[in-house]
């Protein structure tokens, strides 16, 4: 399948050891945690990737093992099956062993299982983060979750439109008004930092692509930062990490932009920025697919760019470097890429 991205342009081995790989890659951050729409993202990315997840490493484990028959069951027996008391849930399923190399075949979910409360625990909530706010203090976010999909560009699930309806389709995007969600073109790299020989230098291949190719997205931290209280709204707003080729906004974030019809007068009626309804937010679309840019082409993506001006309000603010080879001021320099503004030549 032809795609937009030279995958041998952003492949990076070290002795024959790939250890930066490009991908397409699905994100959706929730708050609220609905056990159906969970399962439905998990069961959905099962059966896109079939045979090409061939390892996994959940909950304690300390390596990764072959994907086997305990763990096929273990993320239904999660939402199915759960235990009392217990909250975070963890698992990571890729097409290779990833403390040995890189792959771009992944599925993780990150989970703070929070169902929706009653009132009174809403309630309680809110008074919470109320309190918190007008001592300014830094608001802890418990409950923010992370589902993750990555696949080569080559892949079928890849096509622009197959993955757009892919995304736009999921059960969670219908359960809460409490996501956040981006897709576009992103670099997977090795992870393993007791690993220096191969993480370092996937390190530095991580930063120098991203700070020159704005449309390429990663991995960072940004988990914990995804909701912030609003007292305005006396609630949690979904953030938005960054503009990318889709970005998808809560009917939450949607009102705190301005409300509907002032986001899409921002975007612009020339219909080269999609706006569609989602039936608890809005999708924003880029471009008919993802890019790449190049700053050393002038390729600054003015799509993209148009998309980081409208919900830049809603944005994360910054993000924690990512360690030697990608430090905080380049981290933020790379998140704040689409509000720079370039000077003619």
């Amino acid at each position: 399948m032809p795609t937009l991205v030279d995958s041998s342009q952003f492949t990076v081995s070290v002795e024959g050891v790939p250890v930066v790989v490009p991908c397409v890659e699905v994100v959706v951050f929730l708050g609220t945690t609905v056990d159906e729409a969970i399962l439905d993202f998990y069961d959905r990315a099962r059966t896109a990737l079939g045979d090409a997840l061939t390892h996994y490493q959940a909950e304690s484990m300390k390596t990764f093992g072959a994907v086997n028959a305990r763990a096929n069951a273990m993320v239904p027996t999660w939402f199915t099956k759960p235990r009392a008391g217990k909250i975070d849930y963890h698992m990571l399923l890729a097409g290779a062993d990833l403390n040995t190399q890189v792959s771009a075949t992944t599925l993780e979910l990150s989970v703070f299982r929070k169902p929706p409360g009653t009132p009174d625990q809403q309630a309680a909530e809110r008074a919470e983060w109320r309190a918190s706010h007008q001592k300014g203090s830094h608001l802890p976010i418990i409950g923010a979750s992370k589902f993750r999909l990555t696949v080569p560009p080559d892949h079928p699930l890849a096509a622009p439109e197959t993955v757009r309806t892919w995304m736009l389709d999921l059960e969670m995007l219908r359960s809460t008004d409490e996501f956040s969600g981006y897709c576009g073109y992103a670099l997977n790299y090795y992870v393993q930092n007791a690993e220096a020989d191969l993480y370092l230098p996937a390190k530095m291949a991580l930063s120098s692509f991203c700070l020159r190719y704005p449309g390429l997205g990663w991995d960072g931290a940004i988990q914990g930062k995804i909701f912030r209280y609003d007292a305005a709204s006396d609630d949690l707003l979904p953030l938005v990490k960054r503009a990318n080729w889709l970005t998808l906004l809560s009917s939450r974030t949607v009102e705190f932009l301005g409300g509907r019809d002032r986001l899409a007068a921002d975007l612009g009626s020339d219909q080269a920025v999609s706006f569609e309804d989602l039936p608890l937010g809005v999708a924003i679309q880029a471009g008919p697919e993802p890019q790449t840019g190049d700053l050393a082409q002038r390729d600054f993506l003015p799509l993209y760019r148009r998309v980081a001006a409208a919900v830049r309000r809603a944005r994360v603010e910054e993000i924690d470097g990512s360690g030697k080879g990608f430090m905080r001021t380049a981290t933020n320099q790379w998140l704040n890429a689409f509000d720079v503004e370039y000077g003619a030549v």
